[in-house]
């Protein structure tokens, strides 16, 4: 029974890093984050200065060391968009994602359980039949509609409803 959780525990180790070496080598490949962050009548100089200090100078396996490294202390670096730190924006946006799992779990309790238990001993009846996408789409709206608070968290953390704002709708 160790050796099996171990073994689990290494993989998904290694799991971890196959992710985190696609996501940054697909983050390394995306563009410049220099020119991104320095305005357009920066000159070469500045550049150059903006790259050794984001170590973008140093060779692809050293800057994934560092990335995994500064990760493991929680540093995931300064945002390019915003120009705060990650961890910063991620801690402000924990409350968003906590209502979201929560609100996904009591559903999943409340709601997916009893229908799913209904559902094997009716199995012919209108729910049996119902594509899963519309249930899921008729509980998302109903709680949408019936909590106040919730559109008003909701907006303030970039969502509308049951999708992101801005969000194309069919």
């Amino acid at each position: 029974m160790i050796a099996f959780v171990l073994r689990r525990i290494l993989q998904g180790i290694l799991v971890m890093l196959v992710v985190g070496l696609i996501a940054f080598s697909l983050f390394n490949f995306v563009g410049d984050p220099v020119a991104l962050m320095l305005p357009p009548e920066a000159t070469q100089a500045d550049r150059e200065q903006m790259r050794g200090a984001l170590g973008l100078d140093k060779p692809f396996y050293m800057q994934f060391v560092t990335f995994l490294n500064n990760a493991v202390h929680g540093n995931f670096g300064i945002s390019l968009r915003l120009g705060r730190p990650v961890s910063t924006l991620l801690v402000e946006r924990l409350p968003a994602t906590l209502e979201l799992a929560m609100t996904a779990a009591l559903i999943g309790l409340f709601i997916g359980i009893p229908v799913g238990v209904y559902t094997a001993l009716k199995r012919d009846s209108w729910i049996s039949r119902a594509p899963p996408h519309h249930v899921a789409w008729w509980a998302c709206r109903c709680r949408t509609s019936s909590s106040a608070s919730c559109s008003s968290s909701s907006s303030r953390y970039g969502w509308d409803g049951c999708r992101p704002s801005g969000a194309a709708t069919r």
